[in-house]
């Protein structure tokens, strides 16, 4: 008997044992890459301490961010899990084989990979070029802060209105020459967004707004509910809800002797893409742009969307179509092969 009782306690020693060394081994730089929209962003994670003391924190060079600390750390080898704070989080569901952590990326309802591989001391005190920005990143890097690199060749504007109980907060850039101008609205995609559509430092809306406005059209960018300055939270409105946030922007653009009230529209991108047609409805748009928007029909959309962060039940979506006018049926019935489902 008690050579079995040493022989149980041998064991648990030694799983102790194995246990606190899979949190040493994972103590130290991991440096590698998020790929995401078919783009790659050089990282390196920092972890420190072990068991509930275990921290993270996260450098993005192209974004010229260093020492980030992550929220929400976990670590029961093999599976890692951490996630960086703000608007809209950015989690890392990750696991352990060796010297790499590799797993999925979610930021926003887009879902990309990554892969860390461990550096030795020496390394990660040294530097390595897995996290030094490749010649892509740097040129979508210096593209996408272009506005800010010099002085723009129009005006920036911070404005704000409203829809309803709710505070719109935003930016209108106005192009030089004589008024009134031509203007559009940019709609986000789904999941909270500011007003860049800032994903890891890239900021499309913002590269957009500039190109289009030095083009001579006025764009109007704002932060999605409950984020910034906006009032209001986007997991409890549905798309609806914000194509009357997107008229809302409309009629600010229309009050304005600098803008041309019959030369309005928007860009949807994604979710947007959806939205768009649907402030068309009020026929107070010139024109709808659609960017990546959705070819399957609204039925099938919500079984698409994973996790309670982004999906909105088909009730509440069924109500939203009725309270916005448009028939649901319309939406809702199967695409015809190679056409989109809205129409």
């Amino acid at each position: 008997m008690r050579s079995d009782w040493n022989y149980i306690a041998a064991l648990v020693l030694a799983l102790g044992v194995s246990s606190t060394r899979a949190d040493e081994n994972l103590q130290g730089t991991w440096q590698g890459a998020i790929s995401i929209m078919g783009q790659e962003l050089g990282i390196a994670a920092h972890f420190t301490g072990e068991g509930p003391a275990l921290a993270v924190t996260l450098d993005i060079p192209m974004q010229k961010t260093m020492g980030l600390p992550m929220q929400n750390v976990s670590y029961e080898h093999p599976n890692v899990h951490f996630e960086i704070p703000g608007a809209a989080v950015a989690t890392f569901e990750g696991k352990v084989e060796g010297d790499s952590i590799s797993g999925d990326f979610l930021q926003s309802g887009m879902k990309g990979t990554f892969k860390l591989q461990k550096q030795s001391a020496e390394a990660a005190v040294t530097g390595s070029d897995a996290t030094a920005p490749a010649a892509t990143e740097t040129a979508a890097t210096e593209s996408a802060e272009a506005p800010n690199a010099d002085p723009v060749p129009y005006t920036e504007e911070e404005v704000e209105f409203t829809n309803g109980e709710f505070r719109l907060a935003g930016t209108l850039t106005l192009p030089e020459g004589i008024a009134p101008h031509p203007a559009v609205v940019l709609i986000t995609g789904s999941g909270p967004q500011n007003r860049d559509e800032e994903l890891f430092g890239f900021k499309p809306f913002r590269v957009i707004a500039d190109h289009l406005t030095r083009s001579g059209i006025a764009v109007l960018r704002y932060d999605d509910r409950g984020v910034g300055a906006f009032t209001g939270d986007v997991s409890s409105a549905t798309t609806a809800d914000f194509a009357t946030d997107v008229l809302a922007g409309v009629h600010l653009l229309k009050q304005r002797d600098d803008i041309d009230s019959s030369k309005i529209g928007v860009i949807g991108h994604s979710e947007g893409g959806i939205v768009g047609p649907m402030v068309a409805q009020s026929g107070e748009l010139a024109f709808v742009v659609i960017l990546a928007g959705p070819s399957m029909s609204g039925t099938e959309i919500p079984s698409t969307i994973k996790g309670p962060r982004y999906f909105r039940p088909m009730v509440l979506q069924k109500k939203s179509f009725a309270s916005s006018g448009i028939s649901w049926i319309n939406f809702s019935q199967p695409s015809a092969p190679g056409k989109a489902g809205i129409r």
